[in-house]
């Protein structure tokens, strides 16, 4: 196995159809090569080498098969380049300071309630700011003394700068028309036919959810709760699947936040507002999704690190809700719970790669039709039939394809069951809860 086969997104295997990429990228788990690059980053900054040590922090950040870092030396001065999604990050540093910028956009007349806006945003950073340069340029920067500037403090900083300056300059532009677009970063752009294919997946599914809640009579907290994650899986399977930028992509993770956020709101109100934001994506135009329909080249991950424990924590937290909803014939909700489970673990988690590969596998015989949509060859349906062989030759793919790092990972298919559906989805995640993780690389 390729040392770079750890550096891909979510769903790049041996899947026939259109090069999308679905999911959120994550730079979780990087092989022995880069952690002891990182290690060794660490060294040469206690040694005093300063620029030694960033040469080896770029070098773990560096993707070579998509060309994602790169940086030159020039006499005492290090210049580098970043690319992260829709913004490209450019520094320079010597052995005195560091400096990393990204543009966000170009002013073109002030305003207050932007500049309130940012002034905000600055109290939250933790290393960067919101600036505007000589030229008005409003600008994401962080700068710090060649001494303060060890390799763990310039990781965090980077990706705080490249995150941010990612998720802000469509949001930004979007919200303040005296905004416009700069500094792009390498934007892969998507056919027409793709793009409308995600819209109309958008809005089917938006719509669909809201018809199944208007279904519904009563306000107990039972009515609540199905509800939630009827609207859950609706958002976060957006996120996965469609894959938006800009406003649609910070709509969704506002919904998150509201849900999440520990306070005393109920349920019932929570819903209220998850609907309105998913309202407002189905009023934008073609044309506003479409400016956010694209692929890019990342660096940072936007999910936190998480292991295979708690993949199965999630799981067996959530499967007693699936049994209850099963054995009372609703069949429908157990399928949003199941559904669930693996889209808010993909949206929050940077799982182990083999628990991703599944996830995604998963994903594919759910929402299969979509994925035919798309254009992709590999079906795992006959007519409504699951496709046995198709779907377990897929997992042994999925074994082979990580069996250097993780020689344990055996799932155990005979726990699945091909009579329908439901009963997959519920018989697979039996399958992930029965398997353990052990990484074989000797730097964990």
């Amino acid at each position: 196995m390729s040392i770079f086969d750890y550096f891909r997104w979510n769903q790049q295997h041996e899947y026939k159809g259109p090069n999308i990429k679905f999911g959120r990228y994550s730079d979780a788990f990087k092989d022995e090569v880069k952690q002891t690059l990182f290690y060794e980053a660490i060294q040469r900054f206690d040694q005093e080498q300063f620029l030694p040590s960033v040469i080896n922090l770029l070098d773990f950040l560096r993707d070579d098969l998509t060309d994602n870092v790169q940086y030159d030396i020039e006499g005492e001065e290090l210049f580098f380049q970043i690319l992260q999604g829709s913004k490209t990050i450019l520094g320079r540093c010597n052995n005195e300071k560091f400096v990393a910028i990204s543009e966000i956009a170009a002013v073109s007349a002030p305003n207050v309630g932007l500049y309130r806006r940012l002034l905000d945003k600055n109290y939250v950073l933790k290393h960067n700011r919101f600036c505007l340069d000589a030229g008005m340029n409003l600008i994401l920067k962080f700068d710090s003394f060649a001494v303060d500037a060890s390799p763990k403090k310039l990781y965090f900083a980077l990706k705080e700068l490249a995150i941010n300056a990612d998720k802000y300059d469509d949001i930004l532009i979007d919200e303040f028309e005296e905004l416009d677009q700069s500094n792009t970063g390498k934007i892969i752009q998507l056919t027409d036919v793709i793009k409308s294919t995600k819209a109309e997946f958008l809005r089917k599914e938006i719509k669909n959810a809201f018809d199944r809640i208007d279904q519904y009579k009563g306000f107990n907290d039972e009515v609540h709760h199905a509800i939630s994650y009827i609207l859950l899986y609706c958002n976060y399977k957006l996120d996965y699947l469609v894959k938006p930028e800009g406003f649609t992509m910070e709509l969704i993770e506002r919904n998150h936040r509201l849900f999440f956020t520990k306070n005393e709101q109920e349920a019932s109100h929570k819903n209220r507002l998850v609907r309105r934001n998913l309202t407002l994506l189905l009023e934008r135009t073609d044309d506003q999704l479409f400016e956010e329909f694209y692929d890019t080249v990342h660096t940072f991950g936007y999910t936190q690190n998480a292991s295979h424990e708690q993949l199965k924590a999630l799981i067996n937290n959530e499967l007693p809700k699936v049994e209850t909803y099963i054995s009372a014939g609703k069949i429908d909700l157990a399928l949003d719970v199941m559904g669930y489970v693996a889209m808010y673990g993909l949206f929050h988690n940077g799982f182990p790669q083999p628990d991703v590969d599944m996830l995604s596998l998963f994903m594919h015989v759910m929402e299969s039709e979509y994925y035919d949509d798309l254009g992709f060859k590999t079906t795992f349906y006959r007519k409504e039939q699951l496709k046995e062989k198709r779907t377990l030759n897929r997992i042994r793919e999925i074994r082979e394809m990580n069996k250097d790092l993780y020689p344990e990972f055996n799932p155990e298919v005979s726990i699945l069951s091909f009579e329908g559906k439901w009963q997959f989805a519920h018989s697979f995640l039996k399958m992930l809860q029965a398997y353990d993780l052990h990484y074989a690389g000797t730097i964990s």
